[in-house]
């Protein structure tokens, strides 16, 4: 019988993926939980912009691009 081809040295493992999948999961939801997001709803603007709005707009491009990042590693393309 033929046996599958081991992969790569630099490809992570199965465990390694899922471990990451969920620390990006629930990041994700912690960073839009209630208490979190009080503390950014403040009078305070950042560039005439209010702070909350850029917390969710920073929150929500970081995930994004960290999501990208892990998608990549995970299949192994640079």
């Amino acid at each position: 019988m033929n046996r599958p081809d081991p992969p790569p040295e630099n490809t992570p493992r199965r465990g390694q993926r899922t471990d990451t999948r969920v620390v990006l999961a629930i990041g994700g939801m912690v960073l839009f939980t209630p208490p979190l997001m009080g503390l950014m709803d403040r009078e305070t603007t950042l560039l005439g912009v209010p702070l909350l709005l850029v917390y969710v707009f920073t929150a929500w491009i970081a995930g994004i691009g960290l999501t990208a990042w892990a998608a990549r590693r995970d299949s192994g393309t640079h």
